[in-house]
């Protein structure tokens, strides 16, 4: 939603977007990455930095090897993967159908920091704006 601009360059048109309210809806994300399978929606707009933000409501399955590969990768730290995991063993639950049990958890990202709940996971890169020019001629 919101208005697109045709303003020529990348940040004119994102401030823009964002300042006309402009918002992203994900409806459903499906994500099979690894162990690690992910379903959910979510709401994105653009903060005052031009950065990402919003809230994400997802269903989690094999949550636990996942972290634990962060924290080798040294992605998050091992307390914050041993943290998140005892938080999500806690609110998993095993699906209707049968398999491994699921964990439905909202996330947040705000100021470039994912967080699950309170629990901040990973601090996110800065999104670069490219100094792209558009025209509209031809």
């Amino acid at each position: 939603t919101g208005p697109l601009s045709a303003l020529p360059h990348s940040q004119q048109r994102a401030e823009a977007w964002r300042d006309g309210g402009g918002t992203v809806a994900v409806r459903r994300l499906a994500l099979p990455c690894g162990p690690l399978n992910l379903d959910g929606s979510a709401t994105l707009a653009l903060d005052g930095a031009l950065q990402p933000m919003g809230p994400a409501s997802m269903r989690l399955t094999g949550q636990a090897p996942t972290l634990d590969a962060l924290a080798a990768g040294h992605v998050v730290t091992p307390q914050v993967a041993q943290a998140a995991k005892a938080v999500l063993a806690l609110m998993a639950h095993p699906p209707a159908g049968g398999g491994p049990p699921e964990v439905d958890v909202p996330l947040a990202l705000q100021d470039r920091m994912l967080s699950m709940g309170r629990i901040p996971l990973l601090h996110l890169p800065v999104l670069l704006w490219p100094d792209l020019v558009w025209s509209t001629a031809p």
